[in-house]
């Protein structure tokens, strides 16, 4: 029986790691630091590490059709350029409620980006749902 074994892909320490998300057109792996306010992106063939800061906590992402993304942030849903690493604000559906951050987030088959939102008090009831259709 072959035994796995988990190796090391970056010599990187996240505060908040979560998300990982496979793009298998680019052979590239992507994950976030949502503290950090951080989307990393890992090439196994050149095995490169590459950080796209983008100014605020991250909920989470989805790689647009485009191959840029979509993302969940503290303040709403933006598009990033994954080549520049330009952030592009959409809307911020919460913005009456400062206490919110953008959490958890994932595509639908008809191609929408849901987002729910979490109080920084972690404060029960707080949560709500959004959604952004990707272009």
């Amino acid at each position: 029986m072959n035994e796995l074994k988990a190796i090391s892909i970056a010599d990187h320490a996240c505060l908040l790691g979560e998300g990982p998300v496979w793009d298998a057109r680019k052979n590239t792996i992507y994950w976030i630091d949502i503290l950090n306010g951080e989307i990393h992106e890992y090439k196994p063939d050149g095995k490169t590490h590459r950080t796209i800061r983008v100014g605020q906590m991250i909920g989470s992402f989805a790689i647009c059709i485009d191959g840029n993304l979509i993302a969940a942030l503290q303040h709403g849903f933006a598009f990033i350029d994954e080549q520049k690493g330009e952030v592009k604000m959409i809307a911020d559906p919460e913005e009456h409620l400062p206490g919110n951050r953008f959490n958890e987030g994932k595509c639908d088959p008809a191609g929408r980006f849901w987002a729910g939102t979490m109080a920084f008090s972690e404060e029960t009831g707080a949560e709500t749902c959004m959604f952004s259709k990707m272009i």
